[in-house]
């Protein structure tokens, strides 16, 4: 039988608890949607150069829409696939499609 100090210990942790991370689940946003991390967070690529960026999701139903803010350097599709296209850089955008203020990003450096 457990005692009553582990249920009470148990109780404190989950109170004291700055975020839902520490229980082990995925942290929300203001639609209960776990936030948005993008992985890798940054790369460099090279002109003609592709790479698959992942988007960290707690519902497997969720949409997560991509763009990029310069797609004139670096382009994405929406299954996060990023291609480099001219020298510079992009940050390569995720939201939720149900929740927009719910982002994550992903800084493209774009080398000859």
């Amino acid at each position: 039988m457990t005692s009553p100090r582990v249920f009470l210990l148990l109780a404190l942790v989950a109170a004291c608890a700055p975020n839902s991370e520490a229980l082990g689940t995925p942290p929300s946003g203001p639609s209960g949607l776990c936030e948005l991390a993008v992985s890798p967070p940054s790369a460099t690529l090279n002109v003609g150069e592709v790479l698959r960026l992942s988007a960290r999701r707690c519902q497997v139903e969720a949409v997560v829409v991509w763009r990029s803010t310069d797609p004139a350097r670096a382009t994405v599709d929406q299954t996060g696939q990023v291609r480099a296209v001219a020298l510079g850089q992009a940050s390569i955008v995720a939201k939720w499609a149900s929740d927009t203020t719910v982002i994550g990003s992903a800084l493209i450096m774009v080398h000859q």
